[in-house]
This record gives structure tokens, C-alpha cells and sequence, in this order.
């Protein structure tokens, strides 16, 4: 089981920088002054990245006994609002419409997206460790 956790482990950190790193990648196209319907692709890649990512953590998390269902809940509870959070601001990105405020949301959802990473994927990666 250690070799298994701790192969599963390094690929969600690796997930992580690569969410990271396009979650980069779309603010600096915007900051640059790229319509956000331009920066779209990124962003649909992002949130496919990022439903992976969830699901291989939820994966992960499910297998160890020690986590604890409720736990896991609440996590897979988590990570669906800030999913419907990125499927709603793609679908208006799409649209392009002019009068969304595509920062702010953008911005709210980075936030959501961050809080979760800082506080609970922490915590969970240090439980995890445990078990290594």
C-alpha cells in the first residue's frame, strides 16, 4: 500500500502544478489585455484538469479507510460547487457577454479554488503522509 500512495500522492502534486500553472497562464493572458472568450481554451483545459484532479483525490481518498466517509463528503461536496463555479463561468465566457464581470467571477472562483487547496488539500496531504 506505501508504494501505491505514495506513486498516487506525487501525481496529485503534480496535478496541483499543472493547475497552477494554467490557472497562470489564463490571469496573465487577461492581465495582457486578451478577451476572455480568446483565453476560453485555457480556461475549458483548466477545468478538465481540474475534474481529473478531483476525481483521482477522490480516488485516493476513498481507499484509505482511515480518512473517513463524512470526511470524503464533504471533500467531493467541495470540489462539486467550485466545479459548477467553473462550468458557470465557462458557459457565460462562452457567450462572451459584455456586461458579465469576468474578473470578479474569475476572481471568486480562484479564490473558492484556492481556500479548498490551502485548507483542506493540506490537511489532507499531511494525513496522507501519515500513512506513507
Amino acid at each position: 500500500m506505501g508504494i501505491r500512495l505514495i506513486v498516487e500522492f506525487r501525481e496529485l502534486e503534480r496535478q496541483h502544478r499543472e493547475l497552477f500553472a494554467l490557472m497562470y497562464q489564463y490571469s496573465s493572458s487577461i492581465g495582457k489585455g486578451a478577451r476572455h472568450a480568446s483565453a476560453l481554451p485555457v480556461l475549458e483545459k483548466f477545468l478538465a484538469c481540474a475534474k481529473n484532479h478531483f476525481t483521482s483525490e477522490e480516488n485516493l481518498l476513498a481507499s484509505l479507510p482511515q480518512f473517513g466517509a463524512q470526511r470524503l463528503r464533504q471533500h467531493q461536496i467541495q470540489h462539486c460547487r467550485i466545479v459548477e463555479q467553473f462550468d458557470t463561468l465557462t458557459a457565460t465566457l462562452a457567450q462572451d457577454a459584455a456586461d458579465f464581470p469576468h474578473d470578479e467571477a474569475w476572481t471568486h472562483v480562484m479564490n473558492a479554488l484556492l481556500v479548498h487547496h490551502v485548507r483542506d488539500d493540506a490537511e489532507s496531504s499531511q494525513d496522507l503522509l501519515k500513512y506513507l
